[in-house]
């Protein structure tokens, strides 16, 4: 693996919007333990967080692999594509599979909004000074 791609693979790690996103899942894992049941925050939070916090790891590994090149930013067909794939995964197929697991169009508007804030933290101009491709 060349130097330089391993330093850009590390990014995704250093990236705010990556490092925030996973203190908030965490808190909020910790959060649901003692409050169960808090209304919205409870049903879509998770599923807000679910693109901000899993695709950078995932392209991550894709790059690793050797099926994604390191040095480009992440494009929106990428995120629009793992977050269809994801939803479809999880309110389709895993209702099918697991008893406990329901399928709620509403969770596809938390994982739609949560890819959009990732593709504008991504690609505005606005956040050009804290963006990925900045730091790459």
């Amino acid at each position: 693996m060349r130097e330089s791609s391993h330093r850009i693979d590390m990014a995704f790690f250093r990236d705010p919007m990556w490092m925030v996103a996973m203190a908030c899942y965490a808190s909020h894992r910790c959060w649901q333990w003692y409050f169960p049941g808090a209304g919205w925050m409870d049903s879509y939070w998770n599923d807000f967080l679910m693109l901000p916090c899993a695709l950078p790891l995932i392209l991550w590994l894709y790059g690793l692999l050797g099926l994604r090149d390191d040095s480009i930013k992440p494009l929106g067909i990428e995120i629009l594509g793992h977050g269809i794939l994801w939803g479809l995964m999880a309110e389709m197929v895993g209702p099918l599979v697991f008893d406990h697991s329901v399928g709620d169009p509403w969770d596809l508007v938390a994982y739609a909004a949560g890819g959009l804030v990732l593709y504008l933290r991504w690609n505005l101009k606005l956040f050009n000074h804290l963006s990925l491709e900045a730091r790459i």
